[in-house]
């Protein structure tokens, strides 16, 4: 997240207009309004909601992956571990196109355990997901031709 500016809004990051309602639904407008808001001021449920609905996860999960590092089980709204779990529910290809956030939060998850196993089996789970970093095209330099 190092191009990434806390104090601004994701609706910023992502050159999205604000929504200030009426929204259909209390979901949507928690949404909505966390995407208003500075992204340090997130908080893990709004965060969990992001990454469950599918929604600037490339930001959210950098952010989750923070809030974990201070608690694991951080409450998202649902359950105590819900935010660990919607990042534990994401599919292989995210963590493809995002190796660099895959790599720190397979480095969190090597050294944590519970007492819940299902927790602990969708860890093991996913430390043995065989994900490979994004291959990097070199520019060719231009060739002068021959004289």
């Amino acid at each position: 997240m190092s191009d990434v500016q806390l104090e601004r809004s994701l609706n910023w990051h992502l050159a999205w207009p604000a929504d200030n309602g009426p929204f259909q639904t209390p979901m949507v407008e928690t949404i909505c309004l966390a995407l208003q808001k500075p992204m340090r001021d997130l908080n893990a449920r709004e965060v969990r909601l992001l990454i469950s609905q599918d929604i600037a996860r490339e930001y959210a999960v950098p952010l989750a992956l923070e809030l974990l590092k201070s608690d694991p089980f951080v409450f998202g709204g649902i359950d105590r571990g819900d935010l660990l779990e919607a990042c534990l529910r994401l599919e292989p290809v995210f963590w493809a196109i995002n190796f660099r956030t895959f790599s720190q939060f397979r480095e969190f998850l090597s050294g944590l355990r519970t007492i819940d196993r299902n927790i602990n089996t969708r860890i093991e789970a996913f430390l043995k997901l065989e994900i490979e970093p994004p291959v990097r095209i070199r520019k060719l330099k231009k060739s002068k031709g021959r004289r």
